[in-house]
């Protein structure tokens, strides 16, 4: 039983850390549910659902992210050295590859399934590093300050943690960050881009929330941070995911950074999405391809002009049923019945 002692002391060293930054108060904006006409400066919602009646998708998950990479071997060594587990690797005659690493407790050498996952592939330009271009898009991926907090000694938790970067590049020039979260999935945060020419943070948050049933936990003028409720979401629910706890990892998405800032800038200019090749596309396991389809194909009915929304009905693609939409930034989004990898 962990001690009020080192409790105490664990969440000192959270709010202290360097690593541990808050935006000003009165910036922050906290809800639940999908409604997002709760703010005073929100317009009525595109993607709004009707709060009488229970999302379709409230039960589905992050599943994981493809990132197209120059090595996955030299990607795979990377995070397990940061407390990752390999769940998965096939090697083609063609020479390209393709890895699953999550960040789950670690069964028998082998992270639990359940868990968001990063999907790596070999990128299309090889180890041609020249041509290889992470862009802006994913501005970071979070790891959580706090792994093994389910073990009792959370003294050690803080040492181990004490001596690691605050920010790091893993071998793709990805940013790394450690992050302040709540326990439960360490990749804790995959944060993306938006495309300020084509959309903002609120039809965003109105696209995830009312469109694919995440739920808005925080937002400010830069970002706004989704995920899938756990106690809504199917996960933890099947036999296979049964030992899971905690909170699932958050999808963050952002404004690009300012070209320049200084004091005087009230409103900087803002760089534009610079789409690279190496984030490919986002997967969220559903319960049912077919429920969500049609809910999906009525509620794009009712807006009448969004059938480029879909842009893959749903289609047996290895072994597996699934369909594809595009989200207002121009990211592909796969959704796929929920089952182990």
């Amino acid at each position: 039983m962990v001690g009020w002692f080192s409790l105490a002391a664990l969440v000192s060293w959270i709010l202290y850390s360097p690593c541990t930054s808050f935006a000003p108060e009165h910036q922050i904006r906290i809800r639940r549910g999908w409604n997002t006409a709760t703010s005073a400066t929100t317009t009525s919602s595109r993607w709004a659902t009707d709060d009488k009646l229970e999302h379709p998708l409230v039960s589905s998950g992050l599943a994981h992210a493809m990132l197209r990479v120059p090595s996955v071997n030299k990607t795979v060594e990377y995070y397990v050295g940061r407390g990752g587990n390999l769940q998965m690797y096939n090697s083609y005659p063609s020479g390209a590859e393709t890895a699953f690493v999550n960040f789950a407790p670690n069964i028998g050498n082998k992270g639990e399934e359940g868990y968001f996952s990063l999907e790596l592939t070999t990128s299309s330009v090889g180890d041609d590093s020249i041509n290889f271009r992470v862009g802006n898009e994913l501005q970071y991926i979070g790891l959580s300050m706090l792994p093994d907090f389910d073990k009792s000694n959370l003294e050690s938790v803080i040492l181990k943690q004490e001596n690691k970067p605050c920010l790091e590049y893993d071998p793709n020039g990805i940013a790394i960050k450690s992050v302040p979260s709540a326990p439960g999935d360490l990749l804790a945060r995959l944060c993306l881009t938006i495309d300020t020419a084509k959309t903002d943070l609120l039809q965003v948050e109105e696209f995830y929330t009312g469109l694919l049933g995440m739920e808005m936990v925080a937002s400010d003028e830069q970002s706004v941070i989704l995920r899938y409720n756990e106690e809504s979401s199917g996960k933890g629910k099947s036999s296979n995911q049964s030992s899971r706890f905690g909170v699932p990892t958050s999808m963050v998405f952002a404004l690009p950074p300012p070209v320049s800032m200084t004091d005087d800038d009230k409103s900087p200019q803002l760089e534009l999405l610079k789409k690279g090749n190496c984030f490919d596309h986002l997967v969220i396991e559903v319960e049912n391809i077919d429920i969500a389809n049609t809910f999906l194909q009525q509620r794009i009915a009712n807006k009448g002009d969004d059938k480029s929304v879909i842009f893959m009905q749903p289609t047996m693609m290895f072994g597996k049923k699934l369909m594809g939409i595009i989200d207002p930034s121009g990211y592909q989004v796969y959704l796929m019945k929920r089952e182990k990898i």
